[in-house]
């Protein structure tokens, strides 16, 4: 993953469990290399953590359930790569793993590229009830996604200028909005539902 100096990113990967039994996965650092400013904060599927415990474990997921294993990405002043190893493997059976690597690679920003390329988009309102309004410059075509607290994705649609987003049977609770536009930048809000 490359990333400007300062900037915030989170990416990992899904976990399905297509088994008919119960699975309990662990993780263990292997290895963490980053440079001064820069840091990692690890996600196991709701489970978030300051930094990235030497060991941990990630909720049971039941037959059938999907988990996620996810990487904040924090990035400071200094250019240069961040490096993480992590093996994850199910309780009970550490040769049944793998081992999953996060890079990250601080550049120097692109100032001219990065302001014409920028999402800049707002939602409102905040508190929501039954819908959400995203506004965006008129003909902006892109993706936007609503993630619930553990980071499960639940909304996901295409957008064009600005766009009535329903809510459905979203319950009450923080939900994280992401806007991905046509050049892959990526914003993100918070928006909370009140009903």
């Amino acid at each position: 993953m490359y990333l400007n100096k300062n900037k915030l990113h989170y990416d990992g990967i899904m976990i399905h469990n297509l088994s008919n039994d119960t699975i309990k996965l662990k993780w263990s650092l292997v290895s963490i290399d980053t440079i001064p400013g820069s840091y990692f904060d690890f996600c196991a599927s709701g489970d978030c953590y300051l930094g990235i415990p030497a060991t941990g474990s990630f909720p049971n997921m039941n037959p059938l359930d999907s988990g996620w294993a996810k990487m904040h990405f924090w990035t400071g002043n200094i250019t240069g790569t961040c490096k993480a190893v992590l093996y994850v493997y199910e309780l009970g059976n550490s040769e049944n793993g793998d081992t999953l690597t996060y890079y990250l690679h601080v550049t120097e920003p692109n100032t001219v590229a990065e302001a014409k390329t920028s999402v800049v988009f707002s939602v409102y309102p905040n508190p929501a009830n039954n819908n959400i309004c995203i506004r965006m410059p008129a003909e902006t075509i892109y993706r936007y996604y609503v993630y619930d607290i553990t980071g499960k994705e639940v909304i996901s649609e295409k957008g064009k200028g600005n766009c009535n987003v329903p809510l459905g049977t979203l319950v009450n609770g923080l939900y994280v909005l992401s806007v991905k536009d046509s050049s892959g930048k990526v914003q993100t809000k918070k928006f909370r539902v009140e009903r």
